[in-house]
């Protein structure tokens, strides 16, 4: 008898990248954004069952028993594959309020005839929109912003046109907004 063979795939333990988005009521969104793995399991640490989701899901709501510090990981799992890869873990603090509170746009510099800088003061895990109006025009969705505390508007005519932006909280787990 000839030995037997047997092909095994190795794939490296890259922890999964995600976001987590801050709530009112003690609740919490997160969202996988990584896509190295086929499905990914969010443990809250708070003795709740663990949640698997797959790779390109939406994003899962959680809600806390209490309001404070919480640390939730999120480790990535492929289909017929030992559950063995390192999580990645992130910190939030989880708050019992009705709603974030609303962001402040602390600063605009024109740097060009085309660019636009905010400067804001913004909290931790929390999702904001930024809207631009032109001339006195409706709002419009430039995109959403978490954990940073500037933006470059670019594409402008700043010499023709004049601009209004705002800044908004949003709560993603229950849809209400907050504009600056």
């Amino acid at each position: 008898r000839g030995p037997d063979q047997m092909q095994i795939t190795v794939y490296p333990n890259v922890q999964p990248v995600f976001e987590i988005y801050r709530c009112s009521g003690n609740e919490i969104q997160v969202k996988v954004t990584d896509t190295n793995y086929d499905s990914y399991i969010i443990n809250y640490n708070d003795a709740s069952p663990e949640v698997t989701v797959p790779k390109g899901s939406l994003a899962v709501n959680h809600t806390f028993a209490a309001s404070g510090n919480k640390t939730v990981s999120v480790r990535g799992i492929n289909n017929a594959s030992a559950d063995n890869c390192t999580p990645a873990a992130s910190k939030v603090v989880v708050v019992s309020a009705a709603a974030p509170p609303a962001p402040t746009i602390d600063q605009l510099v024109i740097t060009s005839s085309t660019v636009i800088d905010l400067q804001f003061t913004t909290q931790q895990n929390v999702l904001y929109r930024l809207e631009i109006g032109v001339n006195g025009g409706a709002f419009v969705n430039l995109g959403n912003l978490i954990d940073v505390s500037t933006a470059t508007v670019p594409n402008l005519d700043t010499d023709n046109n004049f601009y209004c932006f705002r800044l908004g909280t949003v709560d993603p787990c229950n849809g209400g907004i907050n504009f600056s």
